[in-house]
């Protein structure tokens, strides 16, 4: 049935180069779908934008801006987008589009396989449609660090073998651990056993490497394969791995991989070398080393234990504490340090802000389960005829292929019409991949959030070092420490879930712990889902 409202439309089309674009229909291929929609519905278009950015980002898109810029001076009231992915990728580009529909400027968003109209329960769907394919990057990337935290558990390396080892190249990605290079590994002990003899200079050492053994790196796809250089050699000599240490992220772990060397040669040589300073393994373990910036001067923060006896009250002071390593060139960083409690306690008031009531994850759930199978079925509409196209346009290929051999048709005619029938079939299996991919599921990872969102405090209080870093890592990203205080950047959909608790859509500050409320009181986490949320429904989509 044909549209009779009077709403004008702007065409947003969108693809970047980004990793996240790779299966999404071209710009070209958006048009021609969207312009069957428009058709078919008789929807008054009066501006088609195309942009070819990323939408990671916020408020980098000047198109985007543009359009809404048209909006909020009334030029029209929709926009049609090929899916709601392609309007926002982060939290501050979504609440702006939604701010419109809030003030009531925006009257709906229309796409292939749904309508968003201006309605409580839309917007919240519109949010979580927007947000859905930046979320499943973000749960690959916790999935990632946690195969990462494995292997380190587990004592291996997790990153490109050093000198004179080898990741196995027989095992899948994920799965390699780290071997011994036959063909390397006795003329990087020959290198110790020279450095350890005290005869010659680290110079000296690399160029009887490359003269005399005709040494070279293992070569890869864009380094390796050379001469090992001086500096090179120098951090060789210097790293903990070859005597079965090695260090991420301020953390120490005890290596499975084959030692090249003793602890006692290693430290014989760092005094050969008159780098007794370096660095060695510490027994301390602290949650948050590597993943926090300072907001001064952008330097990583590290953290330190300290251990302090009183005699005169005989008691142990035991300080645990973060604080820059203030080692910027350019900015002489004045920040001070802040003890761990302090810190996980500012965390802990955040995380606050995103707990859950079970109830009102039961009830979102529910809902969004219920709106993924609907959008599921317009999928499987939308699929079929992408199908029939396809085969329609095989035939016309099938049947002009057999007119040139008949010969009622010219070379030069077949190949034209061959090449516009191709275009058409690249144009329509475009479609039918891109189709297929919006169909994925991602109402578990969505459950997964919720699951967590559910007493995360408690569940950050409980949890091991391990834990407290993972949970962190999973619901923010950007952490900065400035002046005593963490902020950072939820993640979608806690970024939701906070504004949901806020009772707004519109978040443009980073969030930062403030003074204590009783958030027990907000609606919507402590309570069931706000009522107010459930206009628009019908009877059977309550809970």
């Amino acid at each position: 049935m044909k549209d009779t409202d009077k709403t004008k439309y702007i065409m947003y089309t969108r693809k970047s180069t980004d990793r996240e674009d790779r299966q999404v229909l071209s710009l070209e291929s958006q048009i021609d779908a969207l312009k069957d929609i428009a058709d078919k519905r008789n929807l008054e278009i009066v501006q088609i934008i195309q942009e070819s950015r990323s939408a990671k980002k916020p408020l980098s898109r000047p198109e985007y801006q543009t359009m809404l810029e048209n909006i909020r001076l009334g030029k029209a009231q929709g926009i049609l987008v090929w899916s709601p992915d392609r309007l926002s990728r982060n939290p501050i580009d979504g609440a702006n589009l939604t701010q419109l529909l809030d003030e009531g400027i925006l009257e709906r968003i229309i796409t292939p396989s749904q309508d968003f109209p201006n309605e409580p329960m839309s917007k919240m769907m519109l949010g979580f449609f927007m947000i859905n394919a930046k979320f499943e990057n973000d749960v690959k990337g916790v999935n990632v660090k946690r195969g990462l935290k494995k292997k380190l558990e587990m004592g291996w390396y997790p990153f490109v073998a050093p000198q004179g080892y080898m990741n196995t190249p027989d095992r899948e990605k994920g799965y390699k651990i780290i071997t011994v290079n036959h063909k390397r590994f006795l003329l990087v002990r020959k290198m110790w056993d020279l450095a350890l003899a005290g005869t010659n200079t680290v110079p000296e050492i690399a160029k009887i490497a490359d003269e005399e053994w005709n040494y070279t790196s293992i070569k890869r796809k864009r380094i390796g394969g050379k001469a090992i250089s001086r500096s090179g050699l120098y951090d060789l000599l210097s790293n903990p791995f070859y005597y079965g240490k090695f260090e991420v992220n301020g953390v120490w772990y005890d290596g499975k991989h084959k030692p090249m060397v003793t602890k006692e040669e290693f430290d014989k040589v760092q005094q050969l070398l008159g780098r007794t300073d370096k660095k060695r393994p510490q027994n301390h373990d602290f949650p948050f080393t590597g993943m926090i910036k300072c907001g001064e001067c952008d330097c990583s923060i590290t953290a330190e234990h300290r251990e302090k006896y009183f005699a005169r009250t005989k008691r142990l002071a035991i300080y645990d504490y973060y604080h820059c390593t203030k080692k910027s060139k350019k900015i002489k960083c004045k920040q001070k340090a802040i003890t761990a409690k302090k810190l996980e306690s500012q965390i802990l008031e955040i995380l606050g802000k995103i707990e859950i009531h079970e109830d009102f994850k039961k009830w979102t759930i529910k809902y969004l389960k219920e709106a993924h199978r609907r959008e599921s079925e317009s999928r499987g509409q939308i699929n079929s005829n992408f199908r029939s196209e396809e085969e329609s346009i095989k035939e016309k290929l099938d049947k002009l292929l057999d007119l040139k051999l008949d010969g009622h048709i010219s070379d030069t005619e077949y190949c034209e019409k061959k090449e516009r029938l191709q275009s058409d079939l690249n144009k329509c299996q475009e479609k039918l991949t891109d189709s297929n991919y919006q169909q994925k599921n991602w109402i578990d990872n969505v459950e997964d959030a919720f699951d967590l969102a559910q007493n995360v405090t408690s569940k950050f209080k409980t949890g091991t070092l391990r834990d407290k870093r993972d949970i962190l890592n999973y619901v923010g990203s950007n952490f900065i420490l400035k002046d005593k205080k963490i902020s950072f950047n939820l993640k979608n959909p806690f970024f939701i879930l906070k504004n949901a608790s806020d009772g707004k859509y519109k978040e443009k500050e980073r969030l930062e712990p403030v003074e204590l409320v009783d958030i027990t009181t907000k609606a919507g986490f402590s309570a069931p889902a706000d009522p107010s949320w459930l206009r628009g429904l019908d009877s059977n989509q309550q809970p």
